[in-house]
């Protein structure tokens, strides 16, 4: 079967920043400036710097552990949350207390008129990368000594932070790289801000992990390709795939060796997939759509899936792909699939929901908690047996890639039998002893439930030592598109012990 390019909504020809606000002026000097915050500015606390990280909203305090042993403790702001598909300011969300969000009302205050449209508004859809450009404003906007972006399962957390101190126990003995390098570049008798510490830890960092950034064409020359990235798109809507590949390929070749580190890398591959595909390259097709899921600002994971599967060579593999599409975003889904796509998930998601009656609230806790646990013990048997035909012991291999495709064809599956939509398509690491085992299970309470809803906690036996742990399940009657079919759900379990919540499932 052939698919037209033309049936694909394509993205813009170059993603610029804020891109499609009326108020902005890519000519404008402003925008220069924001372009140039896209990592958060001369206060960004860098997130390959931080080891752990918490906010207790009751305090007010942020802690962190960073990768060379030191902490820093400082008091939080929120400016705003992003959940991958829109930015929410912080002080119209009733998860933050209102307390916190005083830097969101500042930033809302002080921002230049061409942002007008985005103070004003108290959900706005722009990317991630514009989020943490207005960050990077904060940085100026809003007293504080650092400014912080970070993610918090699927949502990506805004912070200020401000009274931040840094301590090293580990120098207090020996004088540490970092501390002679203080030494080295700031006099004894000035001491170094909170902001300055982080940064020179930055710049360490990046000069001894990130010389690859060298490499990384500047902004001019990225702007430069935008001619290039017009004429393969104008190509493509036109389902000239030759000229469509011609055109990428000669922007693939400014790009230099490390494209997927710099826009717009997502586009350029994305596109090269489709054009592929339109000519029969079903491996090349593969290949670049690979790239464009990696890059810095990927195409939707969605539209990137639905390629996946028309590349597919087996229809088991182009199932797979089918229903993670789906089951990232069942809405998107339906929008970008055609009618036999939608048809075969349709199908697929039939029998899924036949393995089952729709069971009770309490009952379903159980059966989920045992589907959960063979899935854990199967998928770490996988791994296992693939590491056996490694040529060295530290270098995957295809066994490994063969192993992590059949974990995550067992993880979708397991999620569209049992878990609302919108879910992460491929799981977490395993262990060989799954935490929450059937037979750990010292008793189930249930908390309430509604025509919608219904919440239980799981105590179970700890893992690792004596004592138990909490965990709160939340259900949700869920509506399954294409199957007029209404069945019980989980939308959440939640660790609930050692002083702190996060999310399992």
């Amino acid at each position: 079967m052939s698919y037209p390019l033309s049936e694909w909504t394509l993205p813009p020809a170059w993603r610029a920043v804020f891109y499609g606000l009326e108020s902005l002026d890519r000519l404008d000097p402003i925008y220069v400036k924001l372009c140039a915050l896209t990592e958060g500015g001369h206060k960004a606390l860098a997130n390959d710097l931080v080891e752990s990280w918490h906010v207790d909203q009751d305090s007010g305090k942020f802690s962190a552990t960073l990768t060379n042993n030191a902490s820093i403790e400082a008091q939080a702001g929120f400016i705003g949350t992003h959940d991958g598909q829109s930015f929410q300011w912080a002080d119209v969300n009733d998860s933050i207390l209102a307390a916190l969000a005083q830097s969101a009302k500042t930033l809302r205050a002080k921002l230049p008129s061409q942002l007008t449209e985005i103070a004003t508004e108290d959900v706005v859809a722009i990317s991630i990368r514009d989020a943490t450009i207005l960050l990077g404003l904060a940085a100026d906007l809003v007293e504080c000594d650092l400014v912080y972006a970070t993610r918090s399962g699927g949502t990506v957390m805004l912070l200020v932070l401000s009274n931040v101190e840094l301590s090293d126990e580990s120098s207090k003995s020996k004088p540490s790289f970092l501390q002679r390098l203080f030494e080295r570049t700031r006099p004894q008798q000035h001491p170094l801000s909170p902001a300055e510490q982080i940064g020179a830890l930055r710049r360490t960092v990046e000069m001894a992990l990130n010389q690859w950034q060298r490499n990384l064409l500047p902004f001019d020359r990225l702007r430069a390709l935008e001619p290039l990235v017009a004429k393969a798109q104008d190509a493509l809507l036109s389902d000239d795939a030759a000229a469509a590949l011609a055109r990428i390929d000669a922007v693939k070749a400014e790009l230099g060796p490390f494209p997927q580190d710099q826009e717009p890398t997502g586009w350029v591959y994305f596109a090269e997939g489709i054009a592929a595909l339109a000519g029969g390259d079903f491996a090349r097709a593969k290949t670049a759509l690979d790239v464009a899921g990696r890059a810095i600002v990927p195409v939707s994971r969605v539209l990137i899936l639905l390629a996946m599967a028309r590349a597919a060579i087996s229809s088991d593999d182009r199932d797979h792909f089918l229903k993670a599409a789906y089951l990232r975003s069942p809405d998107a889904f339906a929008k970008n699939a055609n009618q036999d796509e939608q048809t075969r998930v349709s199908s697929a998601l039939s029998e899924l929901a036949n393995q089952r009656s729709d069971l009770a609230p309490a009952d379903m806790v159980q059966v989920m908690i045992q589907a959960l646990y063979d899935f854990e013990v199967e998928a770490f048997a996988r791994t296992q047996e693939a590491q056996q035909f490694r040529q060295q012991r530290h270098v995957l291999c295809e066994a490994d890639d063969a192993a992590k495709l059949l974990n995550s064809k067992a993880w979708v599956d397991l999620l569209l039998t049992w878990a609302t939509p919108e879910r992460a398509a491929h799981p977490a690491s395993l262990s060989s002893d799954p935490e929450f085992a059937p037979d750990r299970i010292i008793g189930i309470e249930f908390l309430g439930a509604d025509s919608a809803s219904a919440t239980f906690d799981m105590i179970t036996k700890n893992l690792f030592g004596e004592g138990s742990s909490t965990v709160r399940i939340s259900l949700k009657r869920t509506a399954i598109p294409f199957l007029e079919h209404v069945s019980w759900r989980v939308a959440r379990m939640e660790h609930r012990d050692e002083g702190y919540r996060y999310d399992l499932f």
